[in-house]
């Protein structure tokens, strides 16, 4: 597990890299897409922060930043049982929190393709994550 993330602002983007064959460019992408889209959403006028859970569980908990508005869970993976579930959880004990938007891939089948393939039709492109936040940000 691995995930990556950038400092300070009004959302944390909490990026969570699970899969069940690992490898350096997987892991890379994934951090490309979270670091783009941070860069993205700074062009509009949204402050990201791209914030390191290495960890599911324990939950790295210090890192989570009650001030934020948003947070959003980015798991290249299922979002059942992961970084998601996690922070909903923990969040869910507490009267004020930030709001949560998890983004990961649907827990459903679909048709097989190479890992860009899957990640565009599971709505984890650079793009589809930004216009996702952005909805999110604008409901």
């Amino acid at each position: 597990i691995a995930s990556y993330i950038h400092a300070g602002g009004k959302i944390g983007v909490l990026v969570d890299v699970e899969t069940d064959v690992i490898n350096d460019n997987v892991k890379e992408m994934a951090k490309n897409i979270a670091m783009q889209a941070a860069e993205i959403l700074a062009g509009k006028g949204v402050s990201a922060s791209v914030v390191d859970m290495h960890t599911v569980k324990p939950l790295d908990i210090e890192v989570i930043d009650f001030n934020a508005p948003f947070i959003v869970s980015l798991e290249e993976h299922r979002m059942v049982g992961g970084m998601g579930d996690s922070l909903a959880d923990y969040l869910s004990q507490y009267n004020s929190h930030p709001k949560l938007l998890k983004i990961g891939a649907l827990d459903s089948f679909s048709i097989v393709g190479d890992y860009p393939y899957m990640m565009e039709q599971n709505g984890l492109s650079t793009d589809k994550v930004v216009e996702r936040i952005m909805s999110f940000i604008n409901r």
